[in-house]
Parts: C-alpha cells; structure tokens; sequence
C-alpha cells in the first residue's frame, strides 16, 4: 500500500505532540511492485502506531514525488526535523535520489538508512549519518553494496554487512523482514528522534 496519498493528513490523523520523538521518516519499496519489501512497511507502520511519529510509505518509482512533497513542505515550515530516510533495493537507490534532490534544495537529513542498494551511488553531503546494511553477493541486481561519502567530513557511513550479525541468514528478498534487521533499523531511528532529556 502507498501511504503517501495520506501524507497531508497524517499531522491531524497523529498530531506532532508526542513528548518523546520529534521527526519524520519516509520509508520506500523496492521493485516488481515493492512485494519482496514489505518490511519498510512494517516499519512506518510500527513508527506510527506504536511511537505515534509522523511516517509515510511509498514505492521507488514515486522519488520524485517524495522529494517534491518534503520540499514545498519543508519550505512551508509544516515538516518536522530531523528528517529520516530509509529504503530497499531499488527504494535504496532511490532514496538516495531524494537526499541529493533534497541537497540541492538545501534541507539536511539525520539519518538515511539504505538496505542492500544495488548501485554503486555515493550520498550527498547533507546527509549526516548513513547506516547501510548489505548483503554480498554474486548478482548485481540481487546484491547489496557499501557506499561512500561525497564528503566523508560532513557524512558518516557505516556499511554493515549483515552477514557479521548473528540472526541475519537473510537474502535480498528477506532481508528487509529480518526481525534483527528491523531491530537495528527500529533502534537507530528512535535514537536519531528521541528529545533531547526524553527517554523512551
């Protein structure tokens, strides 16, 4: 399902008053239909229900309509910072689109999360923190890969292959799902959201 149809009631349908969190996060699927990523959607699920942060969901092919709504959004003053990005496969690569689209718009992001992008595409220098997760392989199209900054001063990466975490015998379709991959995922966000005194 596409959430971003319901992006511009998702301040009313949540409100931006949790005491905790402050933020957005834009997950994104990955190709044939975003089927084999549906753990991006569990994740803007688990953010909105049950840490009530502002999230929305969409598919790869819809980068420039993501990038267009925070723009105008972000330049109305209607988007909460820090803004979070998080994709796979092809919605990696293409989230990666939307933070170089959001650079030359001069909005920063916190934190992009990339799980097994199948380019090698490097990431702009507003992004402050990059975790890629990343699962080696022999197929291109079917293979993740590490990253690498424009600007290693201004952006950290750390490129995580899952194979080196215990409970990840995943593949590019499974990956996204892996309840250790979710975790981690889950974790860094919420520390990138959390107010400053607020503890979850």
């Amino acid at each position: 399902m596409d959430f971003l149809p319901k992006l511009n009631n998702l301040g009313k349908e949540i409100g931006h008053t949790n005491p905790t969190y402050r933020g957005e996060v834009y997950t994104m699927r990955g190709g044939l239909g975003g089927i084999f990523s549906t753990g991006m959607s569990d994740l803007q699920r688990t953010l909105q229900t049950q840490y009530h942060i502002q999230s929305a969901s969409t598919i790869w092919f819809k980068e420039d309509t993501l990038s267009a709504y925070i723009i105008k959004h972000y330049r109305a003053h209607e988007i909460q910072q820090p803004i979070v990005l998080i994709g796979h496969s092809l919605g990696a690569n293409e989230q990666l689109k939307v933070a170089r689209d959001l650079d030359r718009a001069n909005i920063p992001v916190a934190l992009l999360i990339t799980v097994d992008a199948v380019s090698p595409i490097t990431v702009s220098a507003n992004v402050k923190h990059v975790i890629n997760l990343y699962k080696p392989g022999y197929v291109p199209m079917f293979s993740g890969m590490t990253l690498a900054a424009v600007d290693p001063a201004r952006t950290r990466i750390d490129n995580i292959n899952v194979d080196t975490l215990k409970g990840t015998s995943v593949n590019h379709f499974t990956i996204d799902k892996n309840p250790v991959v979710q975790d981690l995922m889950l974790k860094n966000v919420l520390a990138v959201l959390k107010k400053p005194g607020k503890h979850p």
